[in-house]
């Protein structure tokens, strides 16, 4: 009754992402860097710090918890390991890592930081490397979404998704509706049986008048399937409140409401609310 809408072209986050590979020879002469640069390649640490720097820049990895498993993969050690702790400090000390910290995550899914190369690291990066560093996850997911705490949300559902086996983009394209808007999911997953266009919300004060917009394109570019992935069990009634009250001031009384909880949902264990009417 709920046919899944188009999809769109998929990656799965995790093979779209390069695995760890050794960092490449000096691309310019150690006496042609700056001062700096010099002084830190004479420093015990500075292999380490110079693999790590690669894994960071040449990936776009976004999470400590993705980047410390890379790194301790380059390094032979555990992820989460005292070396790897250390490395990170260390560049995020010569501001050479930016680190972004978030009051609110989902619990239970991990180290919740945000790692980008600072400007300051992307030029070492060059200097080091001879080539550009990849684009990072983290500022292309926080240019669409602006705040942390969001992004890591979208993340940790594509992550229970990705667990059950589904293929999840976090970055999925705009999807056209036919009065010339677009619908801009946070996340496209793509199972054996259907393709889900999944929003990530979380429990925060929002304007009316957006979000009614927002229902009624997710609402037409869905078919009415619509799912939603929230933090926790208090986001859950907020936000179920809210779309059920939506469904009805619009009179819309066919649709399949389905919600994960991040904070307990399992991958044989998605949703946590379902709801259906024909």
């Amino acid at each position: 009754p709920f046919p899944s809408p188009t999809p769109s072209p998929i990656v799965d986050a995790d093979e779209e992402r390069p695995p760890a590979s050794p960092a490449p020879e000096a691309a310019v002469r150690p006496e042609l860097l700056p001062a700096w640069m010099q002084e830190w390649m004479q420093s015990e640490q500075f292999a380490r710090d110079r693999t790590a720097l690669w894994v960071l820049g040449s990936t776009g990895v976004a999470r400590r918890m993705d980047a410390s498993a890379l790194v301790a993969q380059a390094f032979g050690v555990e992820p989460g390991s005292g070396g790897v702790n250390r490395t990170f400090d260390r560049l995020r000390k010569m501001q050479l890592i930016e680190v972004l910290e978030v009051s609110e995550a989902p619990k239970g899914r991990g180290a919740w930081h945000l790692y980008r190369l600072s400007q300051k690291g992307e030029d070492a990066f060059r200097l080091l490397f001879g080539r550009d560093p990849a684009l990072s996850q983290t500022t292309l997911l926080l240019n669409r979404h602006k705040s942390p705490e969001h992004v890591l949300l979208i993340l940790a559902a594509a992550d229970l998704f990705t667990e059950a086996g589904w293929k999840a983009d976090p970055l999925p394209d705009p999807v056209p509706l036919p009065d010339g808007s677009r619908y801009e999911p946070d996340l496209v997953v793509v199972g054996e049986t259907e393709t889900l266009f999944v929003e990530c919300e979380r429990d925060t004060v929002k304007d009316e008048t957006a979000r009614s917009s927002k229902w009624q394109r997710c609402y037409h570019a869905t078919q009415g399937n619509i799912c939603i992935a929230v933090p926790d069990t208090k986001a859950m009634e907020a936000i179920r409140s809210e779309v059920l009250f939506w469904l009805s001031t619009q009179g819309l009384r066919k649709f399949r409401l389905r919600m994960m909880v991040v904070s307990s949902a399992t991958p044989d264990s998605l949703w946590q609310y379902v709801r259906e009417q024909e």
